[in-house]
């Protein structure tokens, strides 16, 4: 019996009573065997931190339970995502996409700050690492320009007092024109 747990080109030399067998030695290759979850692994920087309402995404290589980095697409790869001390947020914050040669991409994206856990699974098996922790940091505010008083129109209903400098003629009652 032989059992290879490296994938690769080799080369089966057979020999009978200490003299080659014809044919010997004879070229194999051995493929990666299934895909085995706490082998695979993330590859490249990790992400640690995101910005509300950015995405982020780091890759994952798949490989075998003898740690033999596979190259066909087709593995499943789920991700799932949750937030500490917070009910579970809504689907679709993290999204696999399958290259096919190995490698999945996971993108994540968040809407509100807070600490996150990305969960990656094969086959109900947790990826090496998983869950990944994610920072997620408040948005900037917004820089969008403040409307002009020529646009804000009150039309003789109160103003808010941050608008009363700027459109005071359309906030006054006493004004005959709302359009103004």
């Amino acid at each position: 019996n032989v059992t290879v747990s490296r994938a690769a080109p080799h080369a089966v030399a057979v020999s009978l009573h200490g003299a080659p067998v014809l044919g010997s030695p004879a070229a194999m290759s051995v493929a990666p065997a299934g895909v085995h979850g706490p082998s695979c692994s993330r590859v490249g920087l990790p992400l640690t931190s995101a910005v509300a309402g950015e995405s982020g995404s780091w890759t994952v290589q798949t490989a075998d339970v003898f740690a033999n980095p596979r190259s066909l697409g087709g593995d499943p790869l789920l991700a799932s995502v949750t937030l500490a001390g917070a009910p579970p947020p809504p689907a679709g914050l993290a999204a696999v996409h399958d290259h096919e040669d190995g490698t999945h991409v996971v993108s994540f994206s968040a809407t509100r700050a807070g600490v996150f856990g990305v969960a990656l699974t094969v086959h109900g098996l947790a990826v090496r690492g998983s869950p990944f922790a994610v920072t997620v940091l408040p948005a900037a505010p917004s820089t969008a320009p403040v409307p002009s008083s020529s646009t804000m129109h009150c039309a003789n209903a109160p103003c808010p007092p941050w608008w009363l400098p700027c459109c005071r003629p359309c906030c006054d009652p006493s004004s005959s024109d709302p359009s103004t």
